[in-house]
């Protein structure tokens, strides 16, 4: 059987794409598609099943991701009332060495957080200094 190249070379692409080994088979199944509307209609199920099944993952993933966002949100909102709560103003006089006292209780904060997560070392070590 003879096949004109730019066929041959999509039957080649279908071969790879459908992991078929055997020229005549991927032939027949071509054949199959184009001459057999049933057969076509079950290849159209099964893609219409499993792009549903992507946009159910999808509506799941948006779905918790809105959660963890709100939970965050929330996380964050209170933080922000506690932090006002328990803190006041700090007169001008007293600012700069509020500011050096905040950078140290927040390196100290960052190395503690760094040194928390698995496999890590805190950036002094990992930056070889």
């Amino acid at each position: 059987m003879q096949f004109e190249e730019k066929v041959w070379m999509a039957l080649e692409a279908h071969m790879k794409r459908e992991r078929i080994y055997n020229h005549s088979m991927a032939a027949n199944d071509a054949i199959k598609y184009a001459l057999f509307p049933e057969h076509r209609n079950d290849r159209d199920a099964d893609t219409a099943k499993l792009l549903n099944q992507i946009l159910y993952s999808l509506n799941e993933h948006r779905r918790k991701t809105s959660r963890d966002l709100t939970i965050l949100q929330e996380v964050m909102v209170r933080l922000a009332h506690t932090y006002f709560m328990h803190t006041h103003q700090i007169p001008d006089s007293a600012k700069e060495g509020a500011e050096v006292q905040a950078n140290l209780r927040l390196d100290a904060f960052m190395d503690q957080i760094t040194r928390s997560l698995p496999g890590s070392k805190p950036m002094t070590e990992s930056e070889g200094g």
